[in-house]
């Protein structure tokens, strides 16, 4: 980090915030006025090889053994409120999800503002499936819009994974069979407490 700070008119500039890896890296420039009213404007740099971040933390990320890399440049302001812009492109990302293989996922996220976000064509292959997606964001002065397409070649039952749903189902199943005896236990108590006093004995 390297950083200057003025006193006298309350501003700071951080010409230099990265955080390295061999071939990874997050860049950022900040400009800071810390007046009456705090404002900051800045970019940040992105170069992420989720590979190479995979191997530094393998036992941490095992589950999901991310590939690929994100690749973009932001622009961000704060006044009032806050602003960002810029673009991230997506190349050959990969994962596992949900014990499933994601990989070759490749496109472009286009920011506008935080009311105006879309992406391009995401395209990639999920278990075996190519996949085609958009997604497309804006929020005008009265109502938020939201578009969404997905397109999966094909779909079939070994994307769904039957042991899980049977656990789900048998444990919501013991859960209410559990709840069962305590209702009746409680309607039984209400009876009794019905009881007019000259009915007992």
């Amino acid at each position: 980090v390297k950083a200057n700070a003025d006193l006298k008119n309350q501003t700071a500039k951080v010409s230099q915030a990265d955080i390295l890896l061999d071939n990874s890296y997050l860049k950022t420039n900040l400009d800071v006025n810390y007046g009456k009213n705090l404002s900051l404007t800045g970019t940040t740099n992105i170069n992420l090889s989720l590979t190479e971040i995979y191997h530094s933390a393998k036992e941490m990320l095992k589950e999901i053994a991310p590939t690929g890399s994100i690749n973009g440049n932001l622009a961000f302001t704060y006044t009032d409120k806050p602003t960002i812009s810029g673009k991230i492109d997506i190349k050959n990302v990969g994962a596992v999800l949900l014990d499933k293989e994601l990989r070759n996922v490749n496109g472009e996220i286009t920011i506008k503002s935080l009311d105006s976000i879309k992406t391009s064509t995401i395209t990639g292959v999920y278990n075996s499936s190519n996949f085609k997606t958009s997604i497309a964001y804006t929020k005008p002065a009265k109502e938020m819009n939201l578009d969404f397409m997905f397109n999966l070649d094909k779909f079939t039952l070994d994307d769904i994974n039957f042991d899980e749903l049977l656990l789900a189902k048998n444990k919501e199943v013991k859960q209410e069979e559990t709840k069962q005896p305590e209702n009746k236990q409680e309607e039984v108590k209400q009876e009794v407490k019905e009881v007019p006093p000259e009915n007992q004995g």
